[in-house]
C-alpha cells in the first residue's frame, strides 16, 4: 500500500472509530444521566461525595496494578502472534501479573483503610471503602481484555461492555437499593455490580475473537519480567494520569468534608462528556501511531495526529460553551444546592479543552521516548502539590480547580514541546 493510501485508510479507521464511540458515549449518557439523578436527588452530596472518594482510591489502585498494559499490550500480543504465533500468551502474562498486583493492593487497601478515610474526611466510608478494595482485580481484568479486543480494531466489546452493561447495571442496582432502604450501600454496591457486568461483557468479547484456549499454559517468569520492565515505564504515566484526575477529590475531601467532594465531583461528572470525547480520539489513534512510530514512519503519524485534533477541539469546544453558559441551571437539575459549583464547572470546562488537546502529543511518545509521559507526570504532580500547601482552602473549591487545570497544561506543554521535536526533527518548517 503507498504512503497516501495508508494515510487515507488512517483516516477512515480513526473517523469511523470515533463515531462508533459517539454513539456509544451517547449510549452510556442516556444510562448516566439517571444514575446522576438517582445519586443527586436520592443520595445527595455527602453521600456522593464519600461514593466517589471511594472509588477514586479504587480506581487509582486498579490502575497501579494494570501496570501500563493498556498502552503496551498491543506490542507483546503482536510479538506472541508472529509466525502463527497465539497472542493469547501474552494476554495470559499480562492478566498474572495485573490481577497479582491488584490482590496485593487489595490487601494493603484493606489493612490501611481506616486511616485513608479519616485523612480524606470519610471516617463513616471506611467499611465501604474496604469492600470496594476487592473490585480491583475485576476492573484489571475488564481494561486488559477490552485492551487485547482492540488488537483486531473491533471497538463493539468496549462499547457493549463500557456504554451499555456497566451504566446500565448500575442504574438499576442503584435505584432498586435505594427503593429497598439500602441508602449508605447503596451507590457501592451499584458500583461493585456494574464492574461485574462490565468484566463479563469483556470476557465475552475476548472470547468471541481469540478464544480462551490462549489464557491456560505454563507461565513463563522469564517472560513476565520482561513485561513488567517494559511496560512499568508507562505505568507511571497512566498511573499519575489517572491519580490527577482523581486528586482534586481527596484534596477538597481532606480540607472540606464530603459535601463539598459531592459539589465538585457533580462537576467532574459533567466534565465526562467533553473528556471522553477526547479520549475516544486515543484508543482509534493509538495503534495508526504506534505502528507510524515503530516503522519509522513520522509523516503517517503527524498526519493521523492532525486528523484527531480539528474534530476533538471543535467537539470538545462546543460542549464547553454550553457547560459554561448554562452550567448553574444544569447542575440545579441534578440536586438541590448542585448549582453551587458551576465555577468549578466552567473552570474544568475550559481546561479539558486545553489539556486533552495538548495530550495528543503523548501518542508518539510512548514509543518515541516513553519516560517523557511519566517524567510530564511527576512534573504535573510536583506543581499540583507544591500549588495546593500553599492556597489549602483559602479560596475554595474554585481554587482547586484552577489548581488542576494549571497544572496539568504545564505537564502537557512539556509533552507537546518534546512531541514536537520528535516528530518535526528537521529544522525545515514542517509540511504534513
Amino acid at each position: 500500500m503507498s504512503a497516501e493510501s495508508q494515510t487515507r485508510a488512517d483516516h477512515g479507521y480513526i473517523s469511523r472509530g470515533f463515531w462508533i464511540y459517539i454513539s456509544g458515549l451517547l449510549l452510556r449518557l442516556g444510562a448516566r444521566l439517571p444514575m446522576l439523578l438517582i445519586a443527586g436527588r436520592a443520595y445527595g452530596p455527602a453521600l456522593y461525595g464519600e461514593y466517589i472518594i471511594c472509588i477514586g482510591v479504587v480506581e487509582t489502585l486498579a490502575a497501579a496494578a494494570t501496570l501500563g498494559f493498556k498502552r503496551t499490550l498491543f506490542t507483546f500480543m503482536q510479538e506472541s502472534g508472529e509466525g502463527g504465533g497465539n497472542v493469547g500468551i501474552a494476554v495470559r502474562h499480562a492478566l498474572l501479573i495485573g490481577i497479582g498486583g491488584a490482590l496485593i493492593l487489595s490487601l494493603v487497601l484493606t489493612i490501611t483503610a481506616p486511616f485513608l478515610a479519616t485523612l480524606l474526611g470519610i471516617e463513616r466510608g471506611a467499611g465501604r471503602l474496604i469492600a470496594l478494595a476487592w473490585i480491583a482485580p475485576v476492573i484489571v481484568i475488564t481494561d486488559l481484555f477490552l485492551t487485547a479486543t482492540f488488537f483486531n480494531r473491533r471497538l463493539r466489546y468496549d462499547i457493549w461492555a463500557r456504554c451499555i452493561a456497566e451504566p446500565g447495571t448500575q442504574v438499576v442496582v442503584a435505584g432498586g437499593l435505594f427503593l429497598a432502604g439500602a441508602v449508605e450501600w447503596g451507590l457501592a454496591i451499584s458500583y461493585a455490580a456494574a464492574l461485574i457486568a462490565a468484566a463479563l461483557t469483556a470476557a465475552w468479547g475476548y472470547r468471541g475473537q481469540f478464544g480462551l484456549r490462549g489464557l491456560w499454559g505454563p507461565i513463563d517468569w522469564k517472560r513476565v519480567r520482561g513485561m513488567s520492565n517494559v511496560s512499568s515505564r508507562t505505568a507511571l504515566f497512566d498511573l499519575l494520569g489517572i491519580l490527577m484526575t482523581r486528586l482534586d477529590m481527596f484534596v477538597v475531601g481532606h480540607f472540606f468534608s464530603a459535601g463539598p467532594v459531592g459539589l465538585y465531583g457533580m462537576a467532574q461528572q459533567f466534565i465526562t462528556v467533553p473528556d471522553k470525547i477526547g479520549k475516544s480520539f486515543v484508543p482509534v489513534a493509538m495503534p495508526v501511531v504506534s505502528h507510524a512510530m515503530t516503522d519509522g514512519d513520522l509523516k503517517r503519524a503527524r498526519a493521523a495526529l492532525m486528523s484527531v485534533a480539528p474534530r476533538q477541539v471543535g467537539l470538545e469546544g462546543l460542549v464547553a460553551v454550553i457547560f459554561i453558559a448554562g452550567g448553574s441551571w444544569m447542575l440545579e437539575l441534578f440536586g438541590k444546592g448542585f448549582g453551587g459549583a458551576a465555577m468549578v464547572l466552567a473552570i474544568l470546562a475550559i481546561g479539558t479543552v486545553l489539556n486533552d488537546l495538548l495530550s495528543l502529543s503523548s501518542l508518539p511518545l510512548v514509543v518515541a521516548r516513553p519516560v517523557v509521559n511519566p517524567a510530564a507526570s511527576v512534573a504535573t504532580l510536583v506543581v499540583y502539590l507544591a500549588a495546593v500547601s500553599l492556597v489549602g482552602n483559602s479560596h475554595g473549591i474554585e481554587g482547586i480547580a484552577l489548581i488542576s487545570v494549571g497544572a496539568a497544561l504545564i505537564g502537557n506543554l512539556v509533552r507537546t514541546w518534546v512531541c514536537w521535536r520528535v516528530l518535526y526533527p528537521s529544522p525545515v518548517t514542517p509540511q504534513v
